[in-house]
């Protein structure tokens, strides 16, 4: 192999390397974007189901 190959394989591995990245970089982003969502459905979901009173007595036996 010779010094044209190696720069060859090197451009190669550093252009991989920058597409891996690239990539991890977007899923990162995606996943930080669901997650901001998920909270705010949760959230939402909490708000639209009011809690029940805490001191009021059902009298089953009636």
């Amino acid at each position: 192999m010779g010094i044209d190959g190696i720069a060859a394989a090197s451009i190669s591995l550093s252009t991989a390397s920058l597409l891996n990245q690239t990539s991890l970089s977007v899923v990162k982003k995606a996943m930080d974007s669901q997650e901001q969502q998920a909270a705010q459905l949760i959230q939402q979901l909490e708000q639209a189901v009011p809690a029940p009173p805490s001191n009021h007595i059902i009298d089953i036996l009636a």
